[in-house]
């Protein structure tokens, strides 16, 4: 994320593409949203993430819309429902011109969603032909850390602009309501 953002703000030759596939109707609502129907909390994040793209500048931001359920198919004995999903992701990753990095969410992930996501974009990717492929992919955990792991097996990723990331991670009060990225 924050990395990311650095390395794209402004850069005429690095643009950077979020997909945000989870509508994630039914989570936790965080003080300050508990009386928001799930609808309304889509409504509410959908927003987070187009502010954030603007403040960010990035290139473009797809919102997919999938539940957890489906993105956990695999897991849950519906493999139509992540085939789906990673058609979607592949249709976006195969249509993103110059794609030189991929982030994903961390492979030790805490959360389901998060795990089965990685595995479902990591699939897509493989599915595209070897030209289209990333020239790196990390998987980036900015909430739980990842201290247990050894640190020849961690990489901390340059952030030349903080204070930019610090304002798009702003807009997502949803988040922030609930827990601390800093």
């Amino acid at each position: 994320g924050a990395q990311a953002i650095s390395e794209c703000y402004d850069s005429p030759n690095n643009h950077m593409t979020v997909i945000v596939v989870s509508a994630s109707p039914g989570t936790g609502r965080p003080p300050g949203f508990e009386k928001h129907s799930d609808e309304e909390m889509i409504n509410i994040r959908r927003k987070e993430q187009i502010k954030a793209a603007n403040v960010g500048k990035y290139a473009g931001v797809a919102q997919l819309g999938f539940l957890s359920n489906e993105i956990k198919g695999m897991e849950n004995g519906n493999p139509q429902a992540a085939g789906r999903v990673r058609e979607a992701i592949k249709n976006i990753i195969d249509h993103t011109p110059n794609l030189k990095k991929l982030y994903l969410h961390s492979v030790f992930d805490k959360h389901a969603t998060h795990k089965a996501l990685t595995m479902l974009s990591l699939q897509a990717t493989r599915m595209l032909d070897i030209k289209k492929h990333p020239k790196e992919c990390y998987g980036v955990e900015a909430s739980s850390g990842i201290s247990w792991a050894l640190a020849e097996d961690r990489i901390a990723l340059p952030v030349t602009k903080m204070d930019l990331a610090e304002k798009v991670i702003r807009n997502y009060k949803t988040e922030l309501a609930k827990r601390r990225y800093d």
